[in-house]
């Protein structure tokens, strides 16, 4: 019987030219040690938590509803009511409040929203509807100024298209102010 064919030798590897059955055949190595990972894991959690700690949202204002007229339009299915605000800056940084809406859960399946009426309207509604005079104090004008640790009273005016019985049987009433560069204030009665 012939000699069988010599086997070829393999080459020696060096470290730019490593078979790829060699560099796989040991997955232990491959891992990092696992208490750097969890070091290194713990530290960048304290660092978030610390950042999120110190960069949470705090709130800038007080807000109440001070007081809610309606009055019953002439064809007794619509109302127009006038809202008296009193809203406080708890910050440190002046507060400019801009434009504000309202919106009301009645007994209907929708709730129904308005955009407070233009200050240059107000007179108008006064003269047509003298009721809705009543407490009213000055209108909520875009962009009033609210300084640090001060507070101001103001009315909005808004209409909706239910009865004032209906009005009065609602279930809340949200009035949402549009700050410059903060959330909006949300009220609810």
């Amino acid at each position: 019987m012939p000699d069988p064919a010599p086997r070829p030798k393999t080459p020696e590897t060096d470290a730019g030219h490593v078979p790829m059955t060699e560099e796989l055949d040991r997955p232990k190595w491959t891992l990092p040690p696992m208490m750097p990972v969890v070091i290194a894991g713990a530290v960048i959690a304290i660092i978030v938590g610390i950042f999120a700690f110190t960069m949470r949202w705090k709130p800038t204002t007080s807000s109440k509803i001070v007081d809610v007229n309606t009055v019953e339009q002439a064809d007794q299915a619509h109302v127009l009511v006038a809202i008296n605000l009193d809203v406080a800056n708890v910050s440190q940084k002046p507060l400019w409040l801009n434009t504000a809406k309202v919106t009301v859960e009645s007994d209907k399946p929708e709730p129904l929203e308005d955009e407070a009426a233009s200050p240059v309207d107000f007179e108008r509604y006064f003269q047509g509807y003298p009721d809705l005079r009543k407490n009213a104090l000055e209108p909520l004008r875009p962009d009033t100024k609210i300084d640090p640790n001060g507070h101001v009273q103001r009315t909005i005016i808004v209409g909706f298209p239910v009865s004032k019985a209906e009005f009065d049987r609602r279930k809340s009433l949200v009035v949402t102010i549009a700050v410059a560069d903060q959330r909006p204030i949300v009220i609810k009665q």
